[in-house]
C-alpha cells in the first residue's frame, strides 16, 4: 500500500517546526503499519518528496514565486495561490505516475478552487482519500476574507473525501463522518528529565511558537499578582521559542516589572533545550484555547512535557489526560493563573516517582503507533 502525505506547511519556516515533527512522526507510525510512505515537504525555494531516508527534489519555484518578508498581504496572498496550483499540480501527475492509491491530506485552509480541484483530480484516480482536520471548528483561526472564501468552497469538500481524522469530538464534519485521533508522539525521541533539588524556588517552563492561544499571559499576571505579597518561595517563567506573541509578553514583561522572574531563552533544541527541562519543575500548556473558542485540545506539547516527565498545567479538556495525576487543570478564562495553587500541586507529588510514572504513561497511551492503529483499520477496509 502507497500513501502519499500531503501538507503545505513552509519546512523551512520557523513556525512549521512543530507541525513537520508531528508529519514526520505520523509518517513514520504509517511505516511501521506496513505502509510505503511518500511525504511531500515545501519549502521556499523546492519541493521535495522524502521515501523513508531518501529525500528527492522534484521542482524549483521562479523567483516570482517566492515568498518574502518585503511582500506586501495582497501579494503575499497571490504568490500562495500560485504556489498552491502548481504544488497540486505537480503531485497528481506523481500520485499516477507512482501508482499512489492512498493521499493523506492536512486541511487545505481556506478551501478554495484550486484545492478542490486536487481533491476532486485526487478522487478520480480511485484514491483512499483521508482528510486531517487538526482544528475544528477552525473559522476564528481564519481571517474574514479567509473565512468567506471558505464558507463558499467547504461545503463541496465532502463529496471527495472517504475518511476525516480530527482530535476534535465533531461526529461529522463537511458531511463526512469523522474518526477521533488524538495527537501523539515518538516518545523515545524525548529525553527524560532530570531532577534538580532546589530550596524555596520553583522553575515554570513554557516552550512554544508563542501565540495568545498559549496564554503565557496569564502566568506572567499570576506571577506578578503572586509576589504582591513577599512571598518565601521565588517562582520564575522561562519562556522558550518565538513567535508572534512574544513582543507583547515581553512588554507585559516590563510593564509588571518581572524582567528578574520571567526569562525569554529564544528558540533552543536539543542539549540546551533538555538542560532547560531538567532546571525547571512545573511546564505551562495552553492556557488560552478558550480564546479560539476551543474547550477540548490535543496539544503535542504537553506530550512531550508527559514523555520528559515534567508535572504540567492545562486549562483545556484532554481525553488523554482525564484524571491524571501530574497535571493541575486551571480555569479556561482570563484569570491570572493561582501560582500558589502550583506551589500546593507541585508539594503534593514531588516526592513521588513522577519521571518514570509520567514517561510509563506516555509509552502506553502516547505513541503515534497507537493512536493511528483504528485510521489504518478503516483505510484497509476501503482498499
Amino acid at each position: 500500500m502507497k500513501l502519499i502525505f500531503v501538507a503545505l506547511d513552509l519546512r523551512d519556516h520557523p513556525s512549521s517546526i512543530g507541525p513537520s515533527l508531528k508529519i514526520k512522526q505520523q509518517c513514520n507510525a504509517f511505516e511501521e503499519h506496513g505502509f510505503d510512505v511518500y511525504e511531500l515537504m515545501v519549502e521556499n525555494r523546492f519541493l521535495y518528496i522524502r521515501r523513508k531516508d531518501h529525500k528527492e527534489k522534484i521542482y524549483s519555484f521562479k523567483k516570482k514565486c517566492l515568498l518574502k518578508q518585503s511582500d506586501n498581504p495582497i501579494l503575499r496572498r497571490f504568490k500562495f495561490l500560485l504556489r498552491m496550483s502548481k504544488i497540486l499540480d505537480i503531485l497528481v501527475d506523481f500520485i499516477k505516475k507512482e501508482d499512489i492509491n492512498i493521499t493523506y491530506v492536512r486541511n487545505l485552509l481556506p478551501w478554495n478552487p484550486i484545492s478542490l480541484r486536487f481533491i476532486k483530480q485526487v478522487k478520480k484516480l480511485k484514491n483512499v482519500l483521508v482528510l486531517d482536520v487538526p482544528t475544528y471548528p477552525y473559522k476564528d483561526e481564519l481571517s474574514n476574507i479567509n473565512r468567506f472564501v471558505d464558507e463558499m468552497f467547504n461545503r463541496f469538500v465532502g463529496k471527495y473525501v472517504d475518511i476525516i481524522v480530527t482530535p476534535s469530538d465533531e461526529k461529522e464534519i463537511y458531511g463526512v463522518k469523522s474518526l477521533k485521533v488524538t495527537n501523539g508522539i515518538e516518545v523515545n525521541r524525548f529525553k527524560v528529565k532530570n531532577s534538580i533539588k532546589k530550596v524555596e524556588r520553583l522553575d515554570l517552563i513554557g516552550v512554544a511558537n508563542v501565540s495568545r492561544w498559549h496564554g503565557y499571559d496569564r502566568v506572567i499576571r499570576g506571577i506578578y499578582e503572586y509576589n504582591k505579597n513577599f512571598p518565601k518561595s521565588k517562582v520564575y517563567f522561562h519562556i522558550v521559542g518565538n513567535g508572534k506573541e512574544l513582543y507583547n509578553l515581553k512588554k507585559l514583561t516590563v510593564d509588571l516589572k518581572l524582567e528578574d522572574f520571567v526569562k525569554f531563552h529564544g528558540f533552543k533544541v536539543g542539549d540546551k533545550l533538555d538542560r532547560l527541562f531538567d532546571l525547571c519543575d512545573i511546564a505551562i500548556g495552553s492556557l488560552g484555547m478558550h480564546r479560539i473558542g476551543l474547550r477540548k485540545s490535543s496539544v503535542l506539547k504537553v506530550r512531550e512535557y508527559c514523555a520528559r516527565g515534567i508535572p504540567f498545567v492545562l486549562s483545556s479538556d484532554d481525553e488523554d489526560f482525564e484524571n491524571f495525576e501530574f497535571m493541575l487543570k486551571v480555569p479556561a478564562n482570563e484569570s491570572p493563573i493561582d501560582i500558589d495553587e502550583i506551589l500546593n500541586f507541585y508539594k503534593e507529588i514531588k516526592e513521588k516517582d513522577y519521571v518514570k510514572l509520567m514517561r510509563n504513561y506516555a509509552m502506553k497511551n502516547l505513541s503515534w503507533k497507537s493512536k493511528l492503529k483504528r485510521l489504518v483499520d478503516e483505510i484497509k477496509n476501503l482498499m
